[in-house]
């Protein structure tokens, strides 16, 4: 039976790094992701291979050598699954990192293209390929003594060491790139570019020897000419790297998780949460009971479906529902550490959430994103370097659209509403042929059209003032009942009809006689009136290209006259009397006319998504945690996006403590736990990347629970 030391040697004979450091790595994760894992997904998989290659293949300073006993002056690794530290020694750094940034040179460019360094504060260098998230961190070795003597201590790296590559480089005879922070010509696309260098499994062999790099720090292969083989990864003992429930993860005493959503809202993603999680423990060896609610999704119909999932070892998930009375459910939640369970976790349902304050510790699942607070980890930067006067203008559309007109006179109000009844008019008449759009003993019928005609059909409300902006969303070309487009629509008609057109005519005053008792009963005052002239405007109106609601020149200047009286002051003060007088007047004509004014400016807006501050993130995300129980709470970002960069979120981590979370953990949305509804052996068998970020998950709930045993043997 292998001990943890004899385990932390063995990974230090594949990866070469310090003995504390696999020790370390080794007590956190156990052997759940294998003893020396390989990279969770293919783009990080493409970075490392092409760092590995970049330097087995380095056309600069063949003649000034690494130290001897290094990988191309790599003296070790330190793989995760997610994340690869390379450490180097102080005498090599400069070397290996000119060798690999990209450099042009006599031959073309050398190095990786598309990567590039970041030096962050109080942070190791790391190295990742412009636009993606994928990074290696760089670390240093300062090696002191010879023979048994021989001490090394970690050094953190930082902008110097940027500054001695960039000096090597230019003495190896290569121009640096990579303190430009825009892709040059030669490095459009890396990823894609990096894809089309490496054939059927080398990318994985590439990046497998980069991890194990441990192994070839006595003879370096030959890989100018051939990829890494299989065989020379294989290392002393291929057999225990495989992954096992071995290690942390493990917990005991029927400790009760409680799964709930942070704000009381249902849909957050509870119960895939809740089934992730007993999936991570029951292959980490516990034994798990999931309490489910009586809700359409529940974990209990979710299994009932399925054949139960069988794990290896001594690992099990079960799963029961909750009594409906509350009362009774608590009862039994109770004597829930009277039960064969290591871990029984409750997911009641948002309508049960009070059962939650009898957890130890509450998961708050809360959406990574949500529509109500915008963005969580990115804010948008608007730089416009529109003229001010163009801003002036885009500030006037918009307190135009705030502004409320004066009020239509009655026979005005009657004249807009005759337009936008005509327009449904033709549609109707153009449908069934009949000159009678209505039955008048037809009370509903006749309320449709003198009420709701405009609010159903326009989307206008009553009160408003109508403009064009809802008839221009309408076209005439709606489908008709056979699929066919165009049935007859008024803008159809209207469109290809001349001022002089018979027909048109025709249908005027028919659609005048068929409201006209209708008309005088509801504006005894304005329809004889309207009536006699509304025909005439209508076909001057057609003759304009004015559509119903839709403003005339002559309309539009008592109207304007009014906004700028009101609006005058706060223009004067917000872009000074010279800008106000100068360019009102233009803006009042392309109103008039119709005239989009800002979108010949509209390349001049530029908008940048910028990284939110962990201290703001942990502050938004406190907030959403409302009405949890007083117990220790892990705040888990369900269906959380792909690209979260790791210091963002230790940063966000760290700041939610301050907030009264107890920690906070990622589930990023995968279609493989969406699939779970209908397979549920992704739970034992799931894929690097699902297995990762679960067992994270689990690491850090029992982390916050009372353990009984920290393992067991290898």
């Amino acid at each position: 039976m292998a001990t943890e030391s004899d385990l932390a040697r063995l990974r230090q004979r594949y990866t070469g790094e310090p003995r504390s450091v696999a020790l370390e790595w080794y007590r956190t994760n156990g052997l759940h992701q294998g003893l020396v894992p390989d990279a969770a997904d293919s783009a990080r998989t493409l970075l490392e291979a092409g760092v590995l290659e970049a330097l087995a293949r380095s056309p600069l300073g063949d003649g000034d050598p690494t130290t001897a006993g290094t990988l191309y002056g790599i003296s070790a690794a330190s793989p995760r699954t997610h994340g690869l530290t390379l450490w180097c020694r102080d005498e090599d750094l400069p070397i290996m990192l000119g060798r690999l940034l990209p450099a042009r040179t006599a031959h073309g460019l050398a190095g990786l293209p598309g990567l590039r360094p970041w030096a962050a504060p109080d942070q190791d260098l790391s190295l990742g390929l412009i636009g993606q998230e994928a990074r290696i961190t760089v670390r240093g070795r300062l090696v002191a003594g010879t023979g048994r003597g021989t001490r090394a201590r970690a050094r953190r790296t930082g902008p110097e060491d940027l500054e001695r590559a960039q000096a090597w480089t230019v003495t190896a005879g290569g121009t640096p790139v990579w303190d430009d922070p825009f892709l040059q010509r030669e490095e459009q696309r890396p990823l894609e570019l990096l894809g089309t260098r490496f054939g059927a499994g080398d990318a994985v062999r590439w990046s497998r020897a980069l991890r194990r790099a441990g192994l070839f720090l006595e003879q370096v292969p030959d890989w100018r000419s051939r990829p890494p083989a299989d065989e020379e990864l294989e290392g002393p003992n291929p057999a225990r790297l495989k992954p096992r429930a071995v290690g942390p993860a493990r917990t005991s005493n029927g400790a009760v998780v409680a799964v709930t959503s942070s704000d009381g809202r249902g849909g957050y993603g509870c119960t895939t949460t809740a089934v992730v999680l007993a999936g991570a423990l029951a292959r980490s060896g516990n034994r798990v009971l999931v309490l489910g609610g009586d809700d359409p999704s529940n974990v209990v119909k979710l299994f009932g479906r399925q054949p139960a999932p069988v794990f290896a070892g001594s690992g099990s998930v079960n799963v029961g529902l909750l009594p409906p009375d509350i009362e009774t459910a608590r009862d039994m939640l109770s004597r829930a550490r009277e039960w064969d369970y290591d871990v029984v976790i409750l997911d009641p349902g948002f309508q049960r959430r009070t059962l939650a304050d009898l957890g130890d510790l509450v998961l708050a699942v809360t959406p990574d994103r949500d529509h109500r607070s915008g963005p969580l980890w990115t804010e948008t930067e608007i730089i416009d370097r529109r003229p001010a006067h163009v801003r002036m203008w885009e500030w006037l559309q918009e307190e135009l659209s705030l502004w409320a007109p004066p009020a239509l006179d009655p026979s005005q109000s009657l004249m807009i509403l005759l337009d936008l009844m005509f327009a449904v008019y033709t549609v109707a008449r153009a449908e069934d042929g009949d000159a009678r759009v209505y039955d008048p003993s037809d009370a509903q019928q006749v309320e449709e059209w003198w009420e709701g005609v405009a609010r159903v059909a326009f989307g206008f409300d009553e009160g408003d003032d109508y403009d064009d902006e809802g008839i221009e969303e309408w076209d005439g070309e709606e489908d008709d009942e056979n699929g066919e487009e165009g049935g007859g629509g008024s803008r159809n008609l209207l469109a290809s009809a001349t001022p002089g057109d018979a027909e048109l005519d025709a249908w005027r005053a028919d659609f005048i006689r068929c409201l006209h008792d209708e008309g005088q009963r509801r504006h005894p005052g304005q329809w004889r009136e309207a009536a006699a002239s509304w025909p005439d405007r209508h076909r001057q109106r057609q003759a304009a290209g004015l559509g119903p609601g839709q403003r005339s020149a002559e309309e539009w200047r008592p109207v304007l006259n009014a906004f700028f009286d009101e609006i005058e002051d706060d223009a004067v003060a917000a872009w000074g009397p010279e800008l106000w007088e100068q360019y009102r007047s233009r803006w009042a004509t392309c109103v008039m006319r119709n005239e989009d004014l800002l979108a010949p400016f509209s390349d001049l807006v530029e908008t940048k998504e910028l990284r939110r501050q962990g201290s703001d993130i942990a502050q938004d995300l406190a907030a959403r945690m409302r009405g949890l129980p007083p117990r220790p709470v892990l705040g888990v970002l369900a269906r959380a996006r792909h690209d979260v960069d790791a210091h963002q979120f230790n940063d966000t981590a760290e700041a939610v403590l301050e907030h009264g979370l107890s920690g906070l953990a990622l589930l990023p949305d995968l279609a493989e736990w969406t699939g779970l509804w209908g397979d549920l052996s992704s739970l034992v068998t799931p894929s690097p990347w699902a297995a990762t970020t679960s067992l994270t998950l689990a690491q850090a709930v029992t982390a916050l629970l009372p353990r009984s045993a920290d393992g067991e043997g290898a």
